[in-house]
């Protein structure tokens, strides 16, 4: 009685029975593993779970940096390398020549790196090449070659062996030469020491000798002109009478130019007049304010002015206040009157005494100025001649000055010069000898495997790293939210090797029916009306899991207690066939078949049926874009709670924004790694365009070990995967099938 339904997990479709009862259904869809593409972010996680994937390059890489560093060090010639230790001393200065005392030495970081770069410097190379005779050995030249060129090789060879490195922080230095004989390299280390000794001391002694010998005849001819210039200066200041004042002496202890004693003389009347400038308009604007109303500032303190006018004040008030009493004729009246008169003459006459005093002060401060004009007129002549006189003396002011300061410079050099001349000590000495070396420095294989395990590891990772960031597919959740900005409703697991989805979905604690609850539940809260009752299922490729989640989320649905109605919407590829053929189905009845009375199949599992998409049509978008469609889902939304739809794959197909239009929600399947960014955002823009109201994505065929998500709380998948949880299972119920009833 029962056919049994075959797991999703080879290729073909889900067959359902075509009689009312007792009939059977077979299922299979193809479903194609998935890519395994880890989310590609810059963490140590998302690190590690990319280097997992790519393990084998990654190990391909190392082995090849493990084997190059070995070759190349196999192939490598063996390097020696010799070091002779100097010290470098330097004398900063002597308290005393010919005294016994010890030179003052000081630390250096610029001497030191002088001495360094004089240590591997060409001049020096050239000497040790001559004093070896380098030229003539063949290890270093080819024989055949002129003595020039050949000399010129070695000097190359030479420079590029040498090194020249302090110890820690103090003076001394290890001068280091890499040859590929032991000997040769002790021999050339100890010959860079003792040529770089020599040529310093010769250095120095040429120096100060060629240095003694330019200053003394520098110094002769400088003493020569400073006599010249200092007898012309006194001579010509004696013909133009030119006395000048010297200046008190500057910090440096010399005086500074003189001045003439008119210029003296101006500087000073010149500062004179300026006071008596400020005096005079002083006054003048006192004088000017007191004529134009009387009140200025000597009337405002004058002490008789002021007590008169506060006598005044009073009888002027015991004037007002008898007023009320008397009239202005009362006798006593006009004696008041006459002594307030009496008070403002006398007051005018004290400000008139004032005005005239301010008169007298302006008219002395303006003949003080004229004088001093005068007089600074009379000096500023004098100074102009003197200094038409004194252009020349200034020329042969400046050319004395210059000699003096060259003839003490050169003779302070002198001195120095000497006091250096007088050391005959080297300030380089040898501390260690180069030894033979006993074994090659380089190389190294230790050394040289860790460099190459570092670098191809580098490589690697970078390698595999600019994959994954080509790589724009939606592997991860993640990659949901971040790349096509829409939420995630569930993520299914990839099916076992050897499991079906048949199989997972009866067993209810499985990975498989655990993810499918989560994305039910999260169709529950994806909006303010719970869940919508038509909702499309489709995907934007064959073969991601559209077929498969559609039957899980219907079935997850029926679990709870809803009403469900299956409907097989591919009507291109139906996913549910009957087996000896419906005379309805889907096409059937969008083609003119009776709606009001659809055959619907009924299934062993409680509340769930099927409506499966019978005989494939030759225009399945004209029916689904018929009115017929609508009627129909109003039809069935009558009967069940639930109108789970299983649409055709959108890309290339007007199919499924049809549907969407037609149905309360989209639930968009996204196999995971197997879909670019642009075809999945293209497909939601069609689904949109066409006025579908896209709930979200599922996405499928995920391998959460692989990706670096693991097991436990995440996205839905229990605690365990065990197939034993359910008390009482048994071989037998593991290998349930569906039943479809009619």
């Amino acid at each position: 009685m029962t056919d049994m339904i075959e797991g999703f997990r080879g290729t073909g479709t889900m067959s359902l029975p075509t009689v009312p009862s007792g009939g059977a259904l077979s299922t299979s869809v193809a479903l194609p593993p998935p890519q395994e593409t880890p989310e590609f972010e810059m963490n140590l996680r998302a690190i590690l779970r990319i280097l997992m994937k790519w393990r084998w390059l990654f190990l391909a890489f190392i082995m090849a940096g493990l084997v190059g560093s070995t070759a190349l060090t196999l192939l490598s010639t063996p390097l020696f390398k010799a070091t002779t230790t100097m010290e470098i001393k330097r004398q900063e200065s002597q308290i005393m020549k010919d005294s016994s005392l010890e030179p003052v030495t000081v630390n250096d970081p610029a001497y030191m790196a002088t001495q360094f770069g004089l240590m591997q410097s060409r001049d020096l190379a050239v000497k040790v090449a001559q004093r070896l005779n380098l030229a003539s050995n063949p290890a270093y030249a080819p024989p055949s070659l002129p003595r020039e060129t050949r000399e010129k090789i070695a000097v190359a060879k030479l420079r590029g062996g040498l090194t020249a490195a302090p110890v820690g922080i103090s003076r001394l230095m290890n001068v280091t030469f890499v040859s590929t004989d032991r000997a040769e390299a002790a021999r050339i280390a100890d010959a860079f020491a003792e040529t770089f000794i020599s040529t310093g001391l010769e250095r120095r002694y040429d120096a100060t000798a060629y240095a003694r010998n330019f200053l003394q005849q520098r110094i002769a001819a400088v003493k020569t002109a400073l006599d010249q210039s200092e007898r012309q200066l006194v001579v010509y200041a004696r013909q133009q009478g030119i006395v000048n004042i010297e200046s008190a002496p500057g910090p440096d202890g010399r005086a500074g130019p003189g001045t003439s004693l008119d210029a003296t003389s101006l500087s000073a009347l010149n500062g004179s007049l300026s006071q008596a400038q400020d005096a005079r308009m002083a006054a003048e604007g006192r004088y000017n304010q007191s004529r134009a109303n009387g009140t200025t500032t000597e009337t405002i303190t004058n002490g008789t002015i002021s007590t008169l006018q506060g006598e005044r004040s009073r009888l002027f008030a015991e004037y007002q206040e008898k007023l009320g009493i008397f009239k202005p004729d009362f006798p006593q009246m006009k004696d008041l009157q006459a002594r307030i008169n009496a008070l403002d003459g006398q007051i005018n006459k004290e400000r008139s005494a004032v005005s005239t005093a301010l008169r007298s002060e302006y008219a002395a401060a303006l003949s003080r100025e004229n004088a001093l004009k005068a007089r600074v007129a009379q000096l500023k002549g004098s100074v102009l001649d003197l200094r038409d006189r004194s252009i020349q003396y200034n020329i042969l002011q400046r050319e004395v000055d210059t000699n003096r300061s060259l003839y003490d410079a050169l003779l302070q050099r002198y001195k120095q010069i000497g006091v250096a001349g007088g050391i005959g000590e080297s300030q380089a000495s040898i501390v260690d000898h180069a030894v033979p070396p006993g074994a090659p420095f380089s190389p190294r294989l230790t050394a040289n495997l860790a460099i190459g395990l570092l670098v191809s590891m580098l490589l690697g990772i970078a390698v595999i790293l600019a994959i994954e960031y080509i790589d724009d597919t939606i592997k991860v959740p993640e990659d949901v939210e971040s790349k096509l900005k829409i939420s995630v409703l569930g993520v299914i697991p990839k099916l076992a090797r050897d499991a079906t989805l048949i199989e997972e979905l009866s067993i209810s604690r499985s990975k498989i029916s655990e993810a499918y609850f989560t994305a039910r539940t999260s169709l529950q809260f994806s909006s303010p009306e719970g869940t919508p009752r038509t909702l499309l299922v489709t995907s934007t490729k064959p073969s991601e899991g559209k077929s498969s989640s559609a039957l899980g989320l219907a079935q997850s649905f029926a679990k709870v207690g809803l009403k469900v109605l299956l409907i097989d919407a591919d009507m291109r590829k139906p996913s549910f066939t009957a087996k000896d053929g419906d005379a309805a189905g889907l096409s059937g009845l969008l083609a003119g078949g009776n709606l009001n009375d659809p055959r619907v199949l009924s299934t062993n599992i409680t509340n769930l049926h099927l409506l499966p998409s019978g005989p494939i049509p030759p225009n399945p978008a004209e029916l689904l874009a018929s009115v017929n469609l609508p009627r129909l889902l109003a039809v069935v939304r009558e009967r069940f709670d639930l109108i789970v739809v299983d649409g055709p794959p959108i890309l290339g197909l007007a199919d499924a924004p049809l549907l969407g239009a037609a149905c309360d929600g989209t639930v968009v399947i996204i196999e995971s790694g197997a879909i670019r960014r642009p075809a999945a955002l293209n497909s939601i823009k069609q689904l949109r365009s066409a006025g579908a109201r896209v709930m979200g994505v599922v996405l499928t065929k995920f391998n959460p070990k692989f990706e670096g998500y693991g097991y436990g709380y995440g996205y839905g998948y229990g605690y365990s995967y065990g197939y034993g949880a359910d008390k009482g299972e048994n071989d037998k119920d593991r290998q349930r099938r569906i039943e479809l009833m009619s």
